[in-house]
This record gives structure tokens, sequence and C-alpha cells, in this order.
């Protein structure tokens, strides 16, 4: 019976230790796909104005990333200006489209939130990747 009791001791303390790592895990998954559909999105309208020469209305238009993050509910659209939302922070990073005049547009990564799971998010995004330029002077054929 006391052996019986000290197993069950045991697995309530793997339990304490165990249940925040699997749920920090599915956080980490989350945000690597947010992550990736924010970065996929962006490659995807930049692909799509560089071969049509031209943009639509809303980032959803041209982007199944972009789509899919809002459809998910990580992401709401105004035009051409897409708010990400991480986990616990709902304007995180803005997707835009930016009209940079002289026929020149970019897609850039703005980021607006900060702390907890936005911070993180923001850190899985390779900035370095942006602006992206679509269409004008700054693409070179």
């Amino acid at each position: 019976m006391i052996e019986l009791v000290f197993i069950l001791v045991i697995l309530g303390a793997l339990a304490v230790v165990a249940i925040p790592k699997l749920v920090a895990t599915r956080d980490d998954a989350k945000l690597a796909t947010i992550a990736h559909d924010t970065m996929t999105g962006a490659f995807e309208v930049a692909s799509y104005a560089v071969a049509r020469g031209k943009t639509e209305p809303t980032l959803s238009a041209m982007s199944n990333g972009v789509a899919n993050m809002i459809e998910e509910g990580y992401a709401t659209e105004a035009g051409t200006d897409v708010t990400v939302s991480s986990i616990d922070v709902a304007d995180c990073l803005h997707l835009k489209l930016e009209n940079q005049g002289s026929n020149t547009e970019v897609i850039r990564v703005v980021y607006t939130g900060s702390g907890g799971n936005c911070d993180r998010l923001q850190h899985l995004i390779d900035q370095s990747r942006f602006p992206i330029p679509l269409h004008g002077h700054l693409i070179s054929y």
C-alpha cells in the first residue's frame, strides 16, 4: 500500500513538471505556424505582383498563407494591411503593402506589439528579408 502512495506521489510530481512543458510546446508550434504563414504570405504576394505586374485590393486575394491566417483566426485584414496576432497579443505585427510612389510598392512587416508570445513571434520572423519590392524601379528583371 505504501508503495502505491509513493508511485502516486512520483506520478504527480512528473505531471507537475511535464504538463507545462507540453503546453509550451503547443504554443511554440502555433507561433511557428503563424511565423511561417506570415513569411510565406509575404513571398506569395511578391510572386503574385511580379508575375502579374499588379496587386489586388487585399493581401488574401494574392496569398494562401494570408488567407489561411485569417481563416484560422490569427489575423484580420483591412485592405492591404493584415494585423497578425500572437497567442496572447491581438496586435503583434502588421503585414503591409506600401506604395512608395513612382509606381513602386513593397511588402513590409511592421512590429506593433510586445510582450510574451508576441516577442517570440517577432523573433521567428526574418526581418532582414523585408521590405520586399513588388514592382517599380526596385525590381530588376
